[in-house]
């Protein structure tokens, strides 16, 4: 939804820009879609066929972001709509803001937050168990990924993270692969993990977190697991839509300047285009049509 963000993660996979207030946020224009352009993509959903993630960037760096959802939630119904961010500016008032108009919100905590994490800002994680915290108190299902790399997958760091999130009544973890996309891509060589690594890790977070009752979710690009697929889910269960309002097939398809990587994964210009004609033209048919296997590292340049 924008590429705003009151952080500046080292390896941030959109590439956003670092604002520190809010009302610095809606002073710079990046080339994104108005408030209009918004509301009019929004309109185009039906609410027996959408479900829709927001996430940014930082969604509630800007307000008018939050009044976007709201009509979202107002058109395809709340049980629909899930929300990304960081943390930063939830209190008791938006926390419960949001569980009016969401019914599930996802943080990103990749280190136990009392420790420094380079590839986090100075804050981040404590932040985002905090809101967690209240986002869960007001009755929102809330939801941690981590992504997974070599600078957070011993063993230890592994289980402290399921310790905390078991703790706090964190209702779901989803471990995600690391894909060297935006910023991420000057980590490539440090942060990667092999095939066997993500065996070992998948194989370890399945053995400790039999003890608990924390659900566990394995991204379907992980090895090992009974939703282990190489097969990509372009169009046929998800697409992206970029703060520009650029349809694309794979929202991991984006270059350190968050450009697409490849033409093939756009499929159109929103809100002209229509969502029902963008999912329907010959772009979103060759993606619907066969299985066709994840290459992403390969049409990044890896």
């Amino acid at each position: 939804m924008t590429r705003q963000c009151f952080w500046d993660c080292a390896f941030c996979c959109v590439d956003a820009e670092y604002y520190k207030s809010q009302n610095a946020s809606i002073q710079k224009n990046l080339g994104e879609l108005s408030f209009e352009q918004k509301i009019e993509i929004v309109s185009q959903l039906d609410k027996d066929s959408y479900r829709v993630d927001f996430s940014g960037g930082e969604l509630l760096l800007d307000p008018k972001n939050l009044e976007v959802i709201e009509y979202a939630s107002r058109k395809i119904g709340k049980e629909h709509i899930g929300l990304s961010i960081s943390g930063i500016y939830v209190d008791e008032n938006m926390a419960r803001k949001i569980s009016n108009i969401a019914t599930d919100v996802e943080l990103s905590i990749d280190f136990p937050p009392d420790q420094s994490y380079a590839y986090r800002p100075v804050g981040y994680h404590k932040c985002a168990i905090q809101a967690a915290k209240l986002l869960r108190e007001s009755g929102l299902q809330v939801g941690i990924q981590t992504v997974l790399t070599s600078a957070n997958s011993s063993k230890s760091v592994l289980k402290n993270l399921l310790e905390i999130f078991v703790e706090n009544n964190i209702d779901q973890w989803s471990l995600l692969r690391y894909f060297p996309v935006g910023r991420g891509l000057e980590y490539k060589d440090e942060l990667v993990l092999t095939y066997d690594q993500h065996v070992n890790i998948v194989d370890f977070v399945k053995k400790i977190s039999k003890k608990t009752c924390m659900k566990v979710d394995f991204q379907y690009v992980l090895p090992n697991h009974s939703k282990s697929t190489n097969i990509c889910r372009c169009v046929k269960n998800s697409i992206g839509i970029l703060p520009n309002g650029l349809a694309i097939a794979c929202f991991w398809a984006l270059d350190k300047q968050m450009m697409v990587a490849s033409d093939r994964f756009i499929l159109g210009q929103l809100p002209d285009e229509g969502l029902e004609n963008i999912l329907t033209n010959k772009k979103s048919q060759y993606w619907l049509n066969g299985s066709h296997v994840c290459t992403i590292l390969d049409d990044l340049g890896r």
